[in-house]
């Protein structure tokens, strides 16, 4: 499990269709330089599945995305009052990983 995106042009090599990426990123490659955008090494025939989970929608990672779960962003739903995204993205990732541990 790779924390941190950067660096995945390295495992272009050992990735194959089998395997499947999954990318949990706010933003969604949003921002300049975002280390998300290293998705276009794996966007061809022999690549893996791409999984994307964010909270933004269009974002530009979705282009790379076999498929994208677009997560509710709780401070666009009520723009008056101060709520962070970041618990509601926090718990969406232990969901899925009770989920798949269960298996």
């Amino acid at each position: 499990m790779l924390d941190y995106a950067t660096g995945l042009k390295e495992y272009t090599g050992i990735i194959s269709e089998r395997d499947a990426i999954l990318v949990f990123s706010i933003s969604g490659g949003a921002q300049n330089g975002s280390p998300v955008q290293e998705l276009q090494y794996f966007d061809r025939p022999d690549g893996p599945k791409i999984v994307l989970f964010t909270m933004t929608s269009h974002s530009p990672a979705e282009k790379y995305a076999d498929v994208t779960v677009l997560l509710p962003c709780v401070s666009r739903m009520a723009p008056d009052v101060f709520i962070d995204d970041a618990p509601v993205f926090y718990m969406a990732i232990e969901l899925l990983l009770e989920a798949m541990a269960g298996r």
